[in-house]
């Protein structure tokens, strides 16, 4: 350590630290000095990748979270307002509601409103404002219509073009409908805005089963027996099971005769059945 001093240049200077650190703890069984020795690289040298790996996981370790969050915390007053300002910030909110006990969700919270002021589509800060108002939900009701409201941001926020956030985007829409329903049932229009979530998650994905079975249920509920039939035509389609989509497909027609009075439909239905059955018969 005392060799550092040596060095003008950050890069050899931060080796040097790396290289007592790693004796530390792993020769010595000190990962507290360990922490200490990097810690006092990080002013100098806090861009780099590697050190703040370094001290996570050695924060981790000390559980010496609100001395890592300190020290990070000198270095964000000088770079707020850049887009290096918001990735720290975004660091920080997560660090406060996973890292730190009891979690600080009042401050978490804050740090991801700090990002959304600056880039106010900020895909990280609303997946970070999710989680907190998850957990907060979890012993505090009122929290569903924030979380509401943020997982349909995300979704809005996701590109359909790329498959991993398209998958992600029904996933949500899919959330939010769940939401509506279970938890926000009697607001204003609960029940309606968990359709619009649901149908939003199906015109994404027609194979997703799950939006596509509660659509046919709330609309059973309310004898809407025609929005019915239509994702019930969805469903038969999207099952890989050839005795569930004959069962659906009969279903199709019990609701365009008995519900619906057009035979014609029904009988159609119908057929179609039978022809699967011979199908899955051959």
């Amino acid at each position: 350590i005392e060799r550092v001093e040596l060095f003008e240049a950050p890069e050899p200077r931060l080796e040097l630290r790396r290289r007592a650190a790693q004796v530390a703890e792993h020769h010595i069984g000190e990962p507290e000095i360990a922490f200490s020795v990097l810690l006092d690289a990080l002013q100098e040298s806090w861009r780099d990748k590697t050190l703040a790996t370094d001290l996570e996981d050695l924060a981790e370790k000390t559980n010496q979270w609100s001395l890592l969050i300190e020290s990070y915390g000198a270095i964000l007053k000088d770079i707020q307002g850049t887009s290096e300002a918001i990735v720290l910030h975004n660091t920080f909110g997560r660090w406060y509601y996973l890292k730190v006990t009891p979690p600080e969700y009042n401050r978490s919270w804050q740090h991801f409103q700090d990002v959304l002021r600056f880039d106010a589509n900020n895909l990280d800060a609303y997946e970070g404002l999710a989680e907190i108002y998850s957990r907060l939900s979890q012993n505090d009701p009122n929290q569903f219509g924030e979380l509401v409201k943020i997982q349909t941001r995300r979704a809005e926020l996701l590109s359909s073009e790329d498959p991993e956030q398209r998958e992600l985007k029904v996933k949500l829409y899919n959330q939010v409908g769940h939401i509506w329903e279970e938890r926000l049932p009697h607001s204003d229009p609960g029940l309606e805005n968990a359709i619009i979530s649901y149908r939003k998650a199906v015109e994404l994905d027609d194979l997703h089963l799950d939006s596509i079975d509660q659509l046919s249920r709330i609309f059973e509920s309310q004898s809407r027996w025609l929005e019915q039939v239509e994702v019930l035509e969805l469903r038969a389609a999207a099952l890989s099971d050839p005795d569930a989509a004959i069962a659906t497909r009969f279903l199709i027609g019990q609701r365009w005769e008995n519900q619906l009075s057009d035979f014609e439909k029904a009988v159609d239905a119908y057929t179609r059945v039978i022809a699967a059955e011979e199908t899955h018969a051959d």
